[in-house]
């Protein structure tokens, strides 16, 4: 008895919020590393193409912070509730390209939260678009049971919009839940802060932008115009040294010779955080698997090397060709499906595993780390064919 009361006292139960809304709690042991848990919410989703998405927690100013798997839970917590939720974290370029539908369904559910939080900003016309696809989605068939004037009641131009709804819907006739959601999917990316992960930060000359990272590069924002888009294959290394974060491109990109553009990000932590989204960004995508783990890593983080853990997108895909049969959602039926909510319009409008071997050197806000861009295997076996 005292053997089971022991072995319970061990264990935490960890809240996992997902992107449906739901939540479901998992027992872990207390000294249990990410990838237990992660393990645990991805095998119970039946999700395959699991690399994409990650579990997340947030700190009390609201910051978010990945959950790695080779670090302890308590330790990447440091005090902070055991509450988690599961996002995407690598958005695939062409949706399209996921086999699994359980995870197309997953990014269909993120994108829109997306929408509704304002970080994929999108015109009017096109979230009334959007919208018209959640409607096919939730409602099925256009019928008179919609109240259209609901979901766009606080806008100026509720009317004319509940109309240009009422119309959109009424053309996807005969779509399944299924279809509508790539077709959803097909709008989103091509928007232009589709899977950009967006940092505040200030250019040389003090003036205010936002860095953003996504699966082709570096891109520098100023009140959502696009300054400058630095693809991976430009890109020298990138490094962060105290609050600062710098881009070192190639030549040709800026000047004649090889320049580095350098962005005040405030905090130490927020330049790491920008970095380390950089780095695990270029692997996912442009390399074939991630750098293993030596001296002489390219890899820096402090005073220690940084490895991306995972399979990268190359090796998603290579694993995707042997799954036997592709997992379906199984999908409520029509009736039930009203009783989900449909974004209104007028909200639609509004709208790692790394450590360190000095640890005062991270408190202090003095290590710094580098990240040469590796050349891109992939690329170089398509060239010498």
């Amino acid at each position: 008895i005292m053997g089971k009361e022991d072995e319970e006292a061990k264990l935490q139960t960890a809240s996992v919020t997902f992107l449906d809304g739901t939540v479901s709690e998992y027992k872990v042991n207390r000294g249990s590393s990410g990838e237990v848990l992660f393990t645990l919410v991805s095998n119970g989703m039946s999700v395959e193409e699991k690399d994409h998405f990650a579990l997340c927690f947030f700190d009390n100013q609201g910051i978010r912070h990945w959950l790695y798997n080779d670090k302890k839970i308590m330790r990447q917590l440091k005090g902070l509730p055991w509450v988690f939720s599961f996002q995407v974290k690598f958005y695939p370029m062409a949706p399209a390209t996921l086999k699994d539908d359980c995870a197309r369904h997953m990014l269909f559910l993120q994108c829109r939260e997306d929408i509704k939080s304002g970080k994929l900003s999108a015109s009017l016309p096109t979230r009334a678009s959007l919208a018209a696809l959640i409607a096919q989605c939730e409602f099925g068939d256009s019928s008179v049971s919609v109240d259209y004037d609901e979901y766009v009641r606080g806008c100026t131009e509720g009317e004319e919009l509940a109309e240009k709804l009422k119309m959109l819907h009424a053309a996807h006739k005969g779509m399944n839940e299924g279809e509508a959601e790539c077709a959803y999917l097909n709008q989103a990316k091509e928007l232009s802060t589709y899977g950009v992960w967006q940092f505040a930060a200030k250019d040389s000359k003090g003036i205010e932008v936002t860095i953003g990272i996504n699966a082709q590069g570096v891109v520098i924002l100023r009140e959502a115009v696009r300054l400058h888009r630095f693809p991976w294959q430009s890109i020298v290394k990138i490094s962060y040294r105290r609050h600062y974060f710098s881009v070192k491109v190639k030549a040709g990109e800026m000047e004649k010779k090889e320049s580095t553009l350098t962005y005040d990000c405030f905090t130490y932590e927020e330049a790491k955080r920008v970095w380390k989204c950089g780095v695990e960004h270029h692997t996912f995508f442009r390399l074939i698997q991630p750098e293993l783990r030596t001296k002489g890593s390219l890899f820096h983080w402090g005073s220690s090397p940084f490895r991306f853990q995972g399979r990268t997108s190359f090796q998603n895909k290579m694993a995707s060709q042997m799954f036997d049969q592709p997992t379906n959602v199984v999908r409520s039926p029509g009736s039930e499906r009203q009783m989900r909510t449909l974004e209104r319009v007028d909200e639609i409008r509004t709208r790692s595993n790394v450590e360190l071997n000095d640890e005062n050197m991270e408190e202090r806000g003095m290590a710094s780390g580098e990240y040469l861009m590796r050349v891109d295997l992939s690329a170089e076996k398509r060239k010498r064919k």
